[in-house]
Order: C-alpha cells, then sequence, then structure tokens
C-alpha cells in the first residue's frame, strides 16, 4: 500500500479510477465475459443463501421510493386531506391509468417511471376511498 493514512490511500485509488475509468469499464467488462458461468452460479447462490435479506432490502427501498414520490405529489389526498401513507395511492388525473400501467408497468416500476420522468403533473395523490369513489363513481363524493 503506498499510503500509510487510509483516507489518503482512498483518495489515491478514487483519481486513479476518475484518470482510468474507461480502462477499468474495458477490464471488468473483459473479466465478467470469461468467468460469466462462475459469476452466475455465484450470483444465483447468493440470492438462495440471503433470500430474506436481499427480500428486505428490496421492500426498504420499495417504500423509500414510494414515500418520496408521495411527498413530491404533496403527501396527503388532494380530495380529503388523508395523510396516513399506507392508505395514499397515486393517481391518474385523466383517468387514463389502465393504458399507462400497461405500458409502464405496475408498482416499484411505475414509482421508477414517475421519478425519471420528472414527476408529470398529470398525477395525484388520493385516499384509497377517494380513488374507488372516482372509479366506480366518475367523481368522489367529497367533490358533491
Amino acid at each position: 500500500m503506498p499510503y500509510k493514512d487510509p483516507v489518503a490511500h482512498r483518495l489515491h485509488q478514487q483519481r486513479w479510477q476518475e484518470r482510468n475509468s474507461e480502462k477499468q469499464k474495458a477490464y471488468c467488462h473483459a473479466w465478467y465475459i470469461k468467468n460469466k458461468k462462475w459469476h452466475n452460479e455465484y450470483q444465483r447462490k447468493y440470492a438462495k443463501e440471503h433470500r430474506a435479506e436481499i427480500r428486505e432490502r428490496k421492500r426498504k427501498l420499495y417504500l423509500r421510493l414510494r414515500q418520496e414520490t408521495i411527498d413530491h405529489y404533496g403527501g396527503r389526498c388532494t380530495c380529503c386531506g388523508e395523510s396516513i401513507i399506507e392508505l395514499l395511492v397515486i393517481d391518474h388525473v385523466n383517468n387514463d391509468g389502465a393504458v399507462h400501467r400497461k405500458l409502464v408497468g405496475r408498482g416499484e416500476m411505475f414509482y421508477y417511471w414517475l421519478r425519471r420522468n420528472g414527476y408529470p403533473s398529470e398525477f395525484q395523490v388520493l385516499c384509497w376511498n377517494c380513488n374507488a369513489a372516482k372509479e366506480i363513481y366518475g367523481i368522489c363524493p367529497h367533490k358533491k
């Protein structure tokens, strides 16, 4: 190790990676191609042995993404003001959710799509009750 100080050593590594990023990408890609079978077996084994940890990590990531999305759209039902996160959903203002879900996907994929596209204004936060009433009756009873 060229440095006794671990912080200085890490800075040296970062500077090297910045200067040689293309070279490093090519090396990593070549390594992966050469060791693809081993890598895939290792990934499968790891996923099998750490299934609960992976599931928990993905669940936390999903909940954080959902919270971030709902917070961006106001954090409460635009109709009745409900703010309990478990009761809130993202609603398509133009009632074109079925078509949009076929294009984008559901759940996590939908939230990622919203973030990637800068949280478009065609969406709003509604609670489950207001969203269901809007679907069934065309308008929420709170708006009558």
